[in-house]
């Protein structure tokens, strides 16, 4: 007959733990590297893709729309998909470019 320990000491607890000193891993200068700043085009070609993505998404909300309010899915639908799609890849450029001059900012600082 087995005895299963009934506490915290348990196997599966000590076996399942992180340990308690990590290895030390071998970081060199090449990994500490600032990652040089992209163009602002293809910046802008990430936001547009993202805008695409939502401007997709959007979809299911502008057809949940049509069929809760019994409307019929004419044009207003595919613009305002394409007005979706556009106002948020202007704002998520305008944001990241925002973004990105305060961390070449900061950076500077060093």
């Amino acid at each position: 007959m087995t005895v299963v320990a009934k506490s915290w000491d348990r196997f599966s607890i000590a076996a399942n733990t992180r340990p308690n000193s990590p290895k030390r891993r071998n970081v060199t200068q090449e990994e500490l590297l600032v990652p040089a700043f992209g163009s602002k085009l293809a910046l802008f070609g990430a936001c547009a893709a993202c805008g695409a993505m939502l401007s997709v998404l959007s979809g299911f909300g502008v057809a949940f729309v049509i069929l809760s309010l019994s409307l019929q899915g004419g044009a207003w639908s595919w613009w305002a998909m394409l007005a979706i799609g556009v106002v948020s890849t202007l704002v998520l450029f305008a944001y990241a470019s925002w973004e990105r001059k305060h961390d070449h900012e900061w950076l500077e600082r060093f």
